[in-house]
């Protein structure tokens, strides 16, 4: 590429001219055109926008006039106009609102009035009857159409309110059983057709409202019971059951006995027996020494207690385990023998595993070496039917 050098010389140019490269690389002074153009001192001017439709005239435009593109796409500087305009500042201003058959009078409303549709286009009106409004939107309750309730009451006196009269409402105080305050607060007076006073509204510590003849009256719980101001109950006596008020402590181990007179007395447990305060009962010792004995005599009395016992001797008496006794198993026999006559006491007599009782109205009784069941007792037949006892052998 060849190098173009300028010279001090060529530094010399004319006014508004500039230094341009052409296609060769080489630097040529040329006057600025087209669009836009420059003077001495740099200054550019625009003097068109190719390609937008724009016309240089147009880059002026009149106070309040905006540029806007026409059906052939072409910028027309135009006066904004309808429903909005527009000032040099560019702030609009609403005008109208076209097809809302709003005014543009109503643009700007009095103080208080509110736009109303009127057969389609709005009106400008004040909201009255019921309800009225102020310029801040706040509105006012004047009156309850079809409620009876008069303006006047919108401001009830302190503790008043309104009860219905023949369909309208009435400022009343109430009164009777039951007064309010302005806080909302009741207060009970009284209770009609109960008998109970006011005064009883306020009860005395520890006392209670009972009827009499109808009429509730204020007395403390006596008698059997009675009872404090925390609703704690007392039982201080059983009527009729001979029980003493004392007796509701009894002491450790005693127990209520009647007496003679059928009244209940507070007494320790003696004699063959005594109880402690968990209730566990311990018989009396007899003279007997706890223990095991050999061929034991034994004495009983009649209470049931073995009140002797002392080991035998040996008598060399023969036991016999298992033995069947000789008789028919039939469920009608009810006779039955052993082999041998059993030493008295001695005989355990089974009937298919079970111990029977031997005595009478028991299961069997047994005289010498005879077994006889009781009636309805009888062994059935295949029933297993064994014996175990001692004899003295002669």
């Amino acid at each position: 590429m060849a190098v173009t050098r300028i010279t001090p010389v060529d530094i010399s140019v004319s006014d508004a001219y500039i230094i341009v490269g052409d296609s060769n690389g080489v630097g040529s002074l040329v006057e600025m055109s087209g669009d836009a153009t420059i003077d001495n001192t740099g200054a550019i001017t625009v003097e068109g926008i190719s390609g937008t439709g724009i016309d240089p005239a147009f880059l002026a435009v009149s106070d309040g006039s905006i540029i806007v593109g026409d059906g052939m796409g072409a910028a027309a500087v135009v006066s904004m106009s309808g429903d909005v305009s527009i000032d040099n500042t560019g702030a609009t201003t609403v005008n109208d609102i076209s097809g809302t058959g709003i005014s543009p009078g109503f643009l700007s409303l009095t103080d208080g009035q509110i736009l109303i549709g009127n057969a389609g286009a709005a009106t400008d009106t004040a909201m009255s009857g019921d309800v009225s409004i102020d310029s801040s939107g706040v509105t006012t309750v004047n009156d309850i159409s079809g409620t009876g309730i008069s303006p006047s009451f919108m401001s009830l006196t302190d503790g008043q309110l309104l009860i219905g009269n023949a369909g309208t409402a009435t400022d009343t105080a109430m009164s009777g059983d039951v007064s309010i305050d302005s806080s909302g607060v009741t207060t009970v007076n009284g209770i009609t057709g109960t008998g109970i006073s006011p005064s009883f509204m306020s009860l005395t510590d520890g006392q209670i409202l009972v009827g009499n003849a109808g009429t509730a009256t204020d007395v403390a719980m006596s008698g059997d019971v009675s009872i404090d101001n925390s609703g704690a109950t007392t039982v201080n006596d059983i009527s009729g059951t001979g029980i003493d008020p004392s007796f509701m402590s009894l002491t450790d181990g005693n127990i209520l006995v009647g007496d003679s007179g059928g009244a209940a007395a507070s007494v320790a447990m003696s004699g063959d027996a005594t109880i402690a305060n968990t209730g566990e009962l311990t018989l009396a010792d007899t003279a007997v020494t706890p223990g095991s004995y050999t061929l034991s005599s034994i004495t009983v009395d009649s209470k049931g207690r073995i009140t002797a016992a002392s080991s035998g001797s040996g008598s060399g008496d023969t036991v016999v385990v298992n033995e069947v006794p000789s008789g028919t198993i039939n469920g009608s026999n009810a006779n039955f023998t052993t082999a041998n006559t059993p030493t008295e006491g001695s005989l355990t007599l089974y009937r298919n595993g079970l111990r029977m009782i031997p005595g009478s109205g028991n299961d069997y009784q047994i005289s010498g070496s005879t077994i006889t069941y009781e009636s309805g007792n009888e062994p059935e037949t295949n029933d297993v039917h064994v014996c175990d006892y001692r004899y003295t052998p002669e």
